[in-house]
């Protein structure tokens, strides 16, 4: 589409940033459905993030996507939350709404979709664990809980970060488990999981060759390992995995479901999902 005094912007902030694929995913879709719309990534370090939303609002942005390290940081910034966000604590997609800035998360509803249209994944019923305990971490644990998993086993570097979101995520008799990597409790956890996402930034490109364990020991056929990463498309975590018999997947699912969920908050119009994982998958 031709930029022009009528053209709205949307966009997404991170550090870095330089990675993203949401521009190509979006912009598709807006040329596709005919909307007079650009999107355009903003490399926003830490320091940066309250003038970057307010300037959301002074520039007539209508709504950005946030990825990392932000989705946490950018809330005290913000007007109002969507109960989603509220109740995950991290923030993905910010709406301005005349002037009105709204925090929304699509990371919950958008991997469980992906788990299911992308790898036949069930949840009902399934010990999972999860590596990472920010913003992604949060909005992913309480989407798998929701949708009915049993078990749940935190791994990270800070313990007590990990506790944190246990705290959150706890309900009931719903209580995680939190380990450090490679310790034998983290070790013996991963080994009986079903599911293992790796949601830190540890293996994303440039810094190809690091992973977030060092100990490869429980993997085994039958799992399914996701690394929410996408660039490189299959990080040395997920082909090391596979190498041991796991079936894995990148964050290409993840990244297009939540996507969709944010283009109809951006744009109050059904996303053509189509059109965006042609996109993805073309770049």
């Amino acid at each position: 589409m031709p930029i022009n005094g009528q053209t709205e912007i949307v966009g997404i902030i991170g550090d870095p940033i330089h990675h993203t694929k949401s521009p190509v995913i979006h912009n598709a879709a807006f040329e596709a459905l005919g909307k007079n719309c650009a999107y355009v990534p903003f490399h926003v370090r830490p320091d940066d993030v309250e003038s970057a939303i307010a300037g959301i609002r002074a520039l007539g942005i209508r709504g950005v996507n946030v990825t990392v390290p932000h989705k946490q940081s950018v809330i005290p910034f913000l007007d109002e939350l969507s109960a989603d966000a509220r109740e995950i604590g991290a923030v993905n997609t910010i709406v301005n709404h005349e002037g009105t800035l709204i925090g929304h998360n699509t990371d919950a509803p958008g991997f469980v979709k992906s788990l299911q249209d992308d790898h036949q994944f069930t949840c009902k019923g399934k010990r999972v664990s999860i590596i990472g305990a920010g913003g992604s971490a949060r909005a992913i644990a309480i989407g798998l809980k929701r949708a009915g998993i049993s078990h749940l086993s935190l791994i990270n570097r800070t313990k007590a970060t990990a506790a944190e979101l246990a705290q959150t995520v706890a309900d009931g008799q719903f209580v995680p488990d939190c380990f450090e990597p490679d310790s034998s409790d983290a070790v013996a956890t991963l080994a009986n999981s079903d599911l293992i996402v790796q949601t830190t930034s540890v293996g994303m490109s440039p810094n190809n060759q690091v992973t977030p364990v060092t100990d490869f020991s429980w993997v085994r056929s039958g799992q399914l390992v996701i690394d929410i990463i996408y660039s490189p498309e299959t990080t040395l975590f997920l082909s090391t995995c596979a190498k041991n018999g796991a079936k894995i997947g990148n964050g290409a699912g993840m990244l297009i479901a939540q996507a969709a969920l944010a283009f109809e908050l951006f744009t109050n119009t059904a996303a053509p999902i189509p059109v965006m994982r042609k996109a993805f998958y073309e770049q």
